[in-house]
């Protein structure tokens, strides 16, 4: 339980570092970044081909060393892509085809072919998670939607981004005050009352949540004219420069490979 309420709280406390807006550096256009991690994660977490990850590897590395990047918190949230990632994936390890689409696909020990599975899968996780959380640690979340804010269609959406990552801090608080004052009343401690305790203070905790949001909705409301909440100010002066450009072809190379290599023009092992 302590390990559970540990994550929950650097969690917590990563959410809080990042809400603020960083000040960035102009190496590279904040929208370019933006929009390259966002491509490249979706890319990611849709293949199942671990030349294509590892090709993916370069454009992640370029991406960290553009963005200033706080360290111990990059690790961090390396750590608990790791565990979200391997914990769902470990019975992939015992499977004859790599995947389970039924019991029968379960055997009773490791498999060459469910082991290669299981770290593509990992590192698709985590990966893809990376590509889309950098941005967020460089940026700031404000200075990610404020990047987007170019993209006018999406106000409105990036409005209500910005609302969610305000409530987050205080809905895992919420439910780390509510696990504190059920573990203090657990006299035997077994992993079945753990269980049940977990899933009583989620069931709480969005309770308490609904409610709160609730309320902050209607605070906004009450003090906005138009339906854009987002606080918008003014877009960082940056010239393209040969970084920009360089970005910008290393992923469209990607993108064409990536195609080629998914519709099987292409075979690379």
């Amino acid at each position: 339980m302590r390990y559970t309420e540990k994550i929950l709280e650097e969690t917590s406390t990563i959410i809080e570092e990042i809400i603020t807006e960083k000040n960035f550096s102009t190496k590279v256009d904040p929208f370019i970044v933006t929009i390259v991690s966002i491509i490249m994660a979706f890319l990611v977490a849709f293949t199942s081909n671990y030349i294509m990850i590892l090709f993916s590897l370069p454009i992640l590395i370029t991406i960290f060393l553009l963005l200033s990047i706080n360290k111990s918190y990059f690790v961090k949230i390396l750590f608990i892509l790791l565990l979200l990632g391997t914990i769902p994936g470990i019975p992939i390890i015992f499977t004859s085809t790599g995947y389970i689409n039924d019991l029968n696909d379960l055997v009773l020990q490791p498999t060459s072919t469910g082991l290669e599975n299981f770290v593509v899968f990992v590192s698709r996780v985590i990966i893809s998670s990376l590509f889309f959380i950098l941005p967020i640690i460089g940026l700031g979340w404000y200075g990610f939607l404020k990047s987007l804010s170019i993209l006018k269609p999406l106000g409105v959406f990036l409005s209500i981004l910005s609302l969610v990552i305000v409530i987050l801090p205080r809905i895992i608080r919420n439910m780390l005050s509510i696990m504190f004052a059920r573990e203090a009343r657990i006299i035997s401690k077994n992993y079945r009352v753990l269980w049940r305790t977990i899933s009583s203070a989620i069931g709480d905790t969005i309770i308490v949540s609904h409610e709160y949001a609730g309320k902050l909705a209607k605070a906004i409301a009450a003090r906005t004219i138009t339906n854009t909440y987002f606080y918008e100010t003014n877009m960082w002066k940056h010239k393209y420069n040969y970084i920009d450009l360089t970005l910008i072809l290393v992923t469209i190379t990607y993108i064409t490979l990536y195609i080629l290599v998914e519709t099987s023009w292409l075979k690379l092992y």
